[in-house]
């Protein structure tokens, strides 16, 4: 059976709270979340889309690796770093929500 083909984005999410401190950051993107997601229930499944070359990146590919999500359409961009979405408390514990790429 050939891999579900999943294309979007794969970024790392960063959470910090509200003195300003990361408290965690993990492989994300609804996209890459919904390959691993597939490759879990044993489905065969791809990922395809754009990374930096980092260590973020580093981790989505460990993590693609460890899922069995075929990464053979990913495409890595040198020179540039890998997609970061934060999310940031304020001090009433309100998210707020940013994206840094290049």
């Amino acid at each position: 059976m050939k891999p579900i083909l999943f294309f979007g984005e794969a970024l790392t999410d960063c959470f910090y709270d509200e003195h300003g401190t990361l408290v965690t950051s993990t492989p994300g993107g609804s996209p890459f979340n919904t390959a691993v997601g597939a490759a879990r229930l044993e489905l065969p499944a791809a990922f395809c889309g754009a990374i930096g070359c980092d260590d973020a990146a580093d981790a989505l590919f460990k993590v693609m690796r460890e899922e069995n999500v075929d990464e053979s359409a990913t495409v890595v961009k040198l020179h540039l770093p890998t997609t970061k979405a934060e999310v940031r408390l304020n001090s009433n514990g309100e998210p707020s929500f940013s994206f840094h790429r290049e």
